[in-house]
């Protein structure tokens, strides 16, 4: 019963959302626009007509003169920083996306584009930009203009003209950004000065075959507009990923970390005392009922005369009950607090002996509440229950790992080209002498290799083993003498 009135509830309410939006549509077909609610610069008095704010018009004209006269959107929220000019929200630093918006605004030269966005969702109040859902209405002169049409056009010009050499330079809008980590959204902040952390990507298009590098920095480092820029610098998202499955690794095989969370749960525990007062407390209120029910049925058979009593029962029964349930629910959290952790050090314990070097999204989010990150790479991860621990690894040590690995690799690499088929035909090949030119084509036609990567990865191993001697003789055809290459006789790898 209650789901259906719910549900007509629900559609009542969506109802009257729609016949609000539908009378607002009507009404600025005729050019009516009742907003109570004005753009920064403006404010609407009670018969919704519209008046300049001076203060603030003087900073959107002195915005608008400053990109005529050839200032960056960047400089501009930079000098108006610097000027100690606040924000429409009183902030400090100006956004500039914020400013880029007031500069394509029509409203500063006295029109009104109506539902510029709209709502697709009422019962969640969802807004998005109107691309066609729902019909717009331009109001030409609705209020006194700010800025002189000739100069806001300009201003587009100008605006427009910076766009196209923007992307005349090889700038190109980056693809949708699917790398990012969700999982460190408002959970990074910076050692530093404790400002909250942003994500910022690199994609490099120089080579062949384009690569992104996700980064994460301290807003007040990586806004060029604010005055004093916090001194940190960008860290790479792969090295706090890296961080992480390490900090999992140590708490899995450090029993002190189990018994330092248990210890802070038990002292979540009611005390001996505190049990006992709980106790005390569940009497009181079985005996506070009774004087209550007691004390209602002889106000009825007075007329009501012992209301005063009811009301004091009343009141000393609900601050018991508000003491029953203080005890109660840090019962509940004890509980809560043991499963949680329990189902957390299993997801822990999973994670590790399986050996995934995945990023375990979900663990950070149950198990992390902040994380601190400082310029030289230290992370400090500050736990949902209330501990903290600082990892001794730095961004240095991970830049040297990953160089290590890249080492290892490379040799492996070379290696399995040594010991592959390539390179026993080649010794095939050079049963007879060949010089670099040929040994070079002919191992062409089997892959791409440059003749010094022939030489440093192919040719010198070979020779160091002892399968390969090199010597000069003169080139075909010429009497320059050149190196040649063959296979060692008595070494039992010639065919």
């Amino acid at each position: 019963m209650m789901s259906i009135y719910g549900a007509i509830a629900q559609e009542e309410v969506m109802n009257v959302g729609r016949s609000i939006a539908w009378g607002h549509r009507s009404q600025a077909k005729r050019g009516i626009i009742r907003w109570k609610k004005a753009t920064y610069g403006y404010w609407v008095d009670e018969d919704y007509r519209w008046h300049i704010q001076p203060e603030q018009a003087k900073i959107i004209k002195r915005i608008f003169r400053e990109v005529i006269k050839g200032k960056t959107v960047n400089k501009i929220c930079e000098d108006l920083a610097s000027d100690g000019i606040k924000t429409a929200t009183g902030k400090d630093y100006w956004n500039p996306k914020s400013v880029m918006a007031m500069l394509t605004n029509e409203v500063y030269k006295g029109d009104y584009l109506f539902q510029k966005h709209v709502t697709v969702d009422t019962l969640q109040s969802k807004v998005i930009r109107n691309q066609g859902e729902e019909p717009q209405y331009y109001i030409e002169n609705h209020h006194e203009a700010i800025i002189k049409p000739k100069d806001w056009d300009r201003v587009q010009d100008i605006l427009e003209e910076r766009k196209k050499g923007f992307i005349k330079d090889g700038h190109q809008k980056y693809e949708k950004d699917e790398l990012k980590n969700e999982a460190f959204i408002e959970k990074l902040y910076c050692g530093e000065c404790g400002y909250l952390m942003g994500h910022r990507r690199h994609v490099e298009r120089r080579w062949k075959k384009p690569f992104e590098t996700h980064f994460w920095v301290c807003c007040r480092h990586d806004q060029r507009y604010r005055t004093e820029r916090c001194d940190t610098r960008r860290i790479r998202q792969d090295y706090l990923e890296w961080n992480f499955i390490h900090f999992l690794k140590q708490i899995h095989r450090n029993p002190n970390f189990k018994n330092d969370v248990l210890h802070w749960i038990n002292r979540l525990e009611l005390t001996e005392e505190e049990k006992q007062e709980k106790i005390d407390l569940q009497d009181k209120v079985e005996t506070q009922n009774q004087a209550l029910y007691k004390a209602v049925e002889e106000g009825i058979h007075e007329n009501g005369q012992n209301t005063q009593l009811v009301d004091k029962l009343t009141e000393e029964l609900v601050e018991l009950h508000d003491r029953l349930k203080h005890f109660s629910e840090r019962e509940r959290r004890v509980e809560h607090e043991r499963k949680m952790f329990k189902e957390i050090m299993k997801k822990v314990k999973k994670h590790v002996e399986g050996a995934s070097e995945d990023f375990p999204d979900d663990l950070f989010q149950e198990l992390i509440s902040r994380a601190e990150v400082c310029k030289d790479g230290k992370v400090t991860y500050y736990l949902i229950f209330e501990l903290e621990q600082e990892m001794p690894e730095t961004y240095a040590d991970f830049v040297e790992l990953k160089r290590q690995q890249k080492k290892q690799e490379t040799k492996e690499k070379h290696e399995a080209l040594l010991n592959g088929p390539e390179v026993e035909e080649l010794l095939v090949f050079c049963e007879e002498p060949k010089d670099l030119k040929e040994i070079v084509s002919f191992m062409n036609e089997k892959m791409v290799i440059s003749d010094s990567h022939i030489f440093q990865v192919i040719l010198r191993p070979l020779m160091k083993q002892g399968k390969m001697e090199r010597f000069k003789a003169p080139e075909k055809g010429g009497t320059r003498e050149v190196f040649h290459y063959q296979v060692i006789k008595h070494s039992g790898f010639a065919k």
